[in-house]
């Protein structure tokens, strides 16, 4: 089968222990496809794997890795309920590990068409990002047309998702960033209404935050604070706080 190349991880003592190395290549088996990678999206979990730190525990070596974009290179025998792959269509795919790498196995349920405007580099960062917010706004919050959320850290890859999807769905988006250039972004991305804060995950940070947030509130329409959650007016109910995006 030969080789390909691979960033392992080999020992948990963070990035710099990360190096590259040629493994073996793997059959896809049944059920599975195997992913000619062209593009691995970079997520705070794969820097938390390098320390022992991500609830998810790897023993060295490993490779991390969970959203890729590229090419089928193989489709293993189909199982129930498997979807099929024609060799060469162009992907996305997520894996709880092993993207880091010129090649990866994943189940074909992980597997995704990448949308024709996306390139390869832009679907390997959408897959974690964009599921997390969906999950968070829609599955667990219920987002609403007409709704107000407020985007803790929405300069980040979570965050910034949200603030889109939020937009798609007709909400009215209060975003809070540390960085006025990146904020510049969010807001051509839909927020009505941004501002700048401090690191607020401290208690220090957190109490600094609620001060301003109480400064904003009228503004932008938002009846009180409640922390670690923004409550919005009775009439529009959604709670949503920092921790969600983090």
């Amino acid at each position: 089968m030969g080789t390909h190349r691979a960033a392992v991880c080999t020992a948990l003592e963070g990035p710099d222990c990360v190096t590259t190395r040629h493994v073996p290549n793997v059959e896809a088996s049944p059920g599975t496809v195997r992913v000619a990678v062209r593009a691995a999206g970079v997520n705070y979990p794969d820097y938390l794997l390098t320390r022992g730190q991500y609830q998810l525990k790897l023993d060295p070596p490993f490779t991390p890795g969970m959203e890729v974009a590229g090419v089928v290179a193989e489709c293993g025998p189909p199982t129930e309920g498997s979807t099929p792959w024609p060799i060469g269509t162009p992907v996305i795919a997520w894996t709880p590990g092993g993207g880091f790498a010129e090649q990866v196995v994943v189940s074909s349920d992980a597997v995704f068409p990448l949308p024709e405007p996306f390139s390869h580099a832009e679907g390997a960062a959408f897959t974690v990002a964009a599921r997390t917010a969906y999950h968070a706004l829609v599955e667990r919050g219920g987002l609403q047309t007409g709704e107000r959320l407020l985007v803790l850290g929405a300069t980040g890859g979570v965050g910034f998702a949200a603030v889109q999807l939020a937009k798609l769905l007709g909400a009215q988006v209060v975003a809070v960033g540390s960085d006025d250039a990146k904020l510049a972004a969010v807001t051509a991305a839909g927020a009505g209404h941004v501002r700048v804060s401090m690191w607020y995950s401290t208690p220090s940070g957190e109490t600094l935050l609620r001060k301003r947030f109480d400064s904003w509130r009228g503004e932008a329409g938002i009846s009180s604070w409640d922390s670690p959650a923004a409550r919005f007016p009775p009439s529009k109910p959604i709670v949503f706080c920092s921790r969600v995006f983090r």
